[in-house]
């Protein structure tokens, strides 16, 4: 029987990278508060960067643009998430094209949002949903909420 800690480091690994990385081309990695505790806790670095993540990056820093590259976004979907997700892509763009993935469902309002954005018109590739939301207590032990 599989280790939660497993399942939710393929779910990263090969239903998230995998689905967007193809080999020889790289691609940076943008991750939230939460996303980076819980990819954190499951993935190692070297596990990621085989996937094809050259650059890992927090959504809350300041970030230089990399407008030829494109960007893997997993976060959890909040107004001020959004917020920065949306303002990647408006004037010049910090990345080429961005695939994001929430990791809860997004609501109606912020769904419209970022649909309504030039971000939604020019900037995405892939917008999914993957069910992960979970809170790291321990390093061993996990509450899904």
């Amino acid at each position: 029987m599989a280790a939660l800690k497993d399942i939710v480091a393929k779910r990263f690994l090969d239903d998230i990278l995998g689905s967007v990385c193809k080999p020889g081309q790289w691609k940076v990695l943008v991750l939230d508060h939460l996303s980076t505790r819980i990819m954190s806790a499951c993935c190692k670095m070297q596990d990621v960067m085989t996937k094809g993540v050259t650059l890992v990056e927090s959504l809350d820093k300041s970030r230089q643009p990399l407008a030829h590259m494109e960007a893997i976004y997993i976060l959890v979907p909040s107004e001020k998430t959004v917020a920065k997700l949306i303002g990647d892509f408006e004037g010049a763009p910090t990345y080429k094209t961005a695939h994001v993935f929430f990791l809860e469902k997004c609501s109606t309002s912020l769904f419209s949002k970022l649909g309504s954005s030039k971000a939604a018109k020019s900037g995405f590739k892939l917008l999914s949903y993957h069910s992960a939301r979970l809170f790291l207590c321990i390093s061993i032990y996990f509450v899904v909420q």
